[in-house]
């Protein structure tokens, strides 16, 4: 007969462990479970609670209006330009033989600025007085022979006519021949000169460049849209940038243009600066700082605090501690800062950081109060 074998039972120690694992884990369950039962009945009492006391207040910063000037400006940029610039022509037709001052020179009216050759103007000069002499000594005798009836009344009046003929002639050969002496027409600064000693010039050429910076023209293009609050502005800086952040003084306007100088529509408007000091040059960048509206005793408050729903505009404000809704008015605009017109009141408390997270009724917390939108730090 085959041999059975037997199966040993677990011994007692063994059937214990296994039991008390299981009881291990039924325990943890129950835990799990009961707390699993508080957290839920926790959060149905705070839901009770919140459903009767509100959600909870919101942290905001609040600003506490008072009257402030605003204004409506633009800035532009602008360059200087002289009073007075001319390219001195020559004005008969010569060799440039002496450039007479230096490049850069300051020059009174009536100094001599350039020299042409005069040599065949002179000469001119002289057979044009040669002829005059003549013509005058024969009007001269004519006239005596017209006494004694030995000469026509045609033949005195030949002698008139030429001697007339004669003296125009001087007259134009020492006109051409002073041209020949290039004197500064005004006051100002010899900028450069356009020609080369030996250079032959021809009338019309420019032989220098003189400017007048006395007084310098500040130009600045006017958009179409802005042109009449140009006419009257309610106040005028400039700022040219090599002179840093101090604006001039005592500038006016000198012209406003009637014509658009290109397709952008930009309109020219002078303004005329003293520069008795000569700090101010041609061609300096500039900028021309235009207020076209000011408001006195004005309520401002940030931009982006003007929330826009619905195409109405809102702010929310703070009273009893709590957001309150406000339907505003808004006019107009200096960088980040707006005018309300409408809607608001010296001493209310605007909410400034914040504003889009609460509604009309909801409880806020104020973490910062500000009496100035400056501090706001932008």
């Amino acid at each position: 007969m085959p041999r059975q074998t037997l199966t040993p039972e677990p011994k007692p120690a063994a059937r214990f462990a296994g039991w008390l694992t299981l009881f291990v884990l039924f325990v943890i369950l129950v835990v799990l479970v009961a707390l699993v039962r508080t957290k839920g009945i926790q959060v149905k009492e705070a839901r009770t609670a919140q459903r009767k006391t509100g959600p909870p207040p919101v942290n905001v910063v609040t600003l506490t209006l008072s009257p402030v000037t605003i204004s409506d400006k633009i800035n532009l940029p602008a360059e200087i330009l002289a009073l007075k610039t001319l390219d001195l022509p020559v004005e008969v037709s010569a060799t440039l033989l002496e450039k007479s001052v230096s490049e850069g020179q300051f020059v009174q009216e009536g100094m001599v600025v350039a020299r042409l050759d005069p040599e065949r103007y002179a000469a001119r000069l002289n057979a044009a007085r040669s002829s005059l002499a003549q013509a005058k000594a024969t009007q001269k005798r004519l006239k005596n022979l017209h006494r004694t009836k030995l000469a026509t009344d045609a033949d005195v009046e030949n002698a008139i006519t030429g001697f007339d003929q004669a003296r125009s002639a001087l007259i134009s050969a020492q006109i051409d021949l002073d041209r020949c002496t290039l004197k500064a027409p005004f006051d100002g600064f010899l900028d450069r000169y356009t020609l080369e000693e030996g250079t032959f010039a021809t009338p019309g050429t420019p032989i220098c460049r003189i400017l007048d910076i006395s007084k310098v023209k500040v130009r600045v293009g006017i958009p179409e849209s802005d042109v009449m609050e140009a006419k009257k502005p309610e106040a005028i800086r400039v700022y040219v940038q090599a002179l840093g952040d101090t604006p001039l003084e005592g500038g006016s306007i000198l012209r406003l243009s009637r014509n658009a100088r290109n397709m952008a529509k930009l309109y020219d408007l002078d303004l005329l600066f003293d520069n008795r000091n000569h700090t101010l040059l041609p061609d300096m960048f500039a900028r021309v700082e235009l207020v076209k509206k000011r408001h006195e005793k004005a309520l401002v408050v940030p931009l982006y605090a003007v929330i826009t729903r619905k195409e109405e505009k809102r702010v929310f404000v703070m009273v009893n501690g709590k957001a309150e809704m406000r339907r505003v008015s808004t006019g107009i605009q200096e960088g980040w800062l707006v005018e309300i017109t409408q809607g608001l009141q010296a001493g209310e408390k605007v909410i400034v950081t914040g504003q889009r997270a609460v509604s009309e009724g909801r409880a806020v917390h104020v973490v910062k109060e500000i009496f100035r939108a400056e501090e706001l730090g932008f």
